[in-house]
């Protein structure tokens, strides 16, 4: 029940301010957060992320990433152009409007840290960044 409610508590949230207090009340509760839970927690920033950026769908596994976007994104498409042929080697953009990213790092914690960057950037060039 304790792990479902928490569950339950850590879908709901949708700030980073959120996330970082519902990390620290795990932390006072259980001693320090396992990889899996870190990961978990990772996991929701990317969420949240997509959900601002009007992406519907994110695929990714250890060679990459692929971004599907709603119709109603935030991004503008010449911005995207624009990051996407800033970098080549790491990002395409197919023709049915999926954005590609090309990953190298190793592990599962290096990926997550490179996919939130990009999203990050993301949000940089349509403006959601404070």
């Amino acid at each position: 029940t304790t792990r479902l409610g928490l569950y339950r508590r850590l879908a709901d949230i949708e700030t980073e301010t959120e996330r970082e207090a519902f990390a620290a009340e795990l932390i006072d509760r259980f001693g320090p957060l396992p990889e899996e839970t870190v990961q978990l927690m990772e996991i929701t920033t990317i969420k949240a992320a997509c959900k601002l950026l009007g992406i519907a769908k994110l695929d990714a596994g250890p060679k990459g990433a692929v971004f599907a976007f709603r119709e109603d994104t935030v991004l503008d498409p010449g911005k995207l152009m624009t990051l996407v042929q800033s970098r080549p080697n790491k990002l395409r953009l197919r023709p049915d409007s999926k954005l590609v990213f090309t990953l190298t790092e190793n592990g599962t914690q290096q990926r997550l840290h490179v996919v939130k960057k990009l999203l990050s950037e993301l949000q940089q060039i349509a403006k959601l960044a404070g």
